[in-house]
């Protein structure tokens, strides 16, 4: 091998190490906020989840409140899976990344899913009630 062409491979090698290298760097400080911030959405699911567990939610008030509890953590997680994905592009394993990403937010939409739903379908319910009742007061009369 030529000196020179030695000294060109080297160069080539040194700066793509320093580029890795300094990827890694900045993904793992955006990986640990990102951590910090799975932490504390998944500490508050957890207290939905026994705040509401299957089949507890029995009048409106109360499907509201969970609803618009759902609501918020369902967007704190999409917004930290989108700040996730964005940082997973600086890292040299973008797939690992991402994949890890979608797994971490997999684990807590169902709890939301479900938390979600049943409150829909308790205001789904009740609201057809109150119109079965207002229809056969009308027809009283």
């Amino acid at each position: 091998m030529k000196p020179v062409a030695f000294l060109k491979l080297s160069r080539l090698l040194l700066c793509s190490s320093i580029l890795v290298f300094s990827s890694q760097v900045n993904a793992a400080t955006a990986a640990d906020s990102g951590a910090g911030r799975l932490a504390a959405i998944a500490a508050d699911v957890a207290v939905l989840d026994v705040r509401y567990p299957a089949g507890s939610l029995s009048d409106s008030a109360g499907a509201a409140a969970a609803l618009l509890a759902t609501q918020g953590l369902q967007q704190n997680l999409q917004t930290w899976y989108l700040d996730t994905q964005h940082h997973c592009y600086e890292l040299f394993f973008v797939n690992n990344c991402l994949k890890q990403s979608k797994l971490d937010r997999r684990r807590y939409r169902p709890v939301l899913d479900r938390v979600a739903f049943e409150a829909q379908a308790l205001q789904r319910r009740l609201r057809a009630e109150q119109r079965d009742r207002e229809t056969v007061e009308k027809q009283a009369k």
